[in-house]
């Protein structure tokens, strides 16, 4: 089974988005820089993912681990 995730970050000094998409290079998960038209939160860095595995849970649990493996900013 094939699950994309998506994570979304918010606020990112210039600094840290250039951390952000090497971080995300060398995971070898896609760094996406979105703009939105309005909302409290216009400018979002994004990354995105595909784990294979067997099951939903196993995919859940696999991108809890990566978020937690690497919070970068906080």
């Amino acid at each position: 089974m094939e699950f994309e995730f998506h994570i979304t970050v918010n606020n990112l000094k210039l600094a840290e988005k250039d951390f952000f998409v090497n971080i995300c290079i060398l995971e070898q998960v896609k760094p996406l820089m979105i703009v939105l038209d309005k909302g409290d939160y216009i400018n979002q860095s994004m990354c995105t993912g595909i784990i294979e595995s067997t099951g939903l849970f196993a995919n859940c649990e696999r991108v809890r681990k990566f978020i937690s493996g690497r919070c970068m900013f906080g």
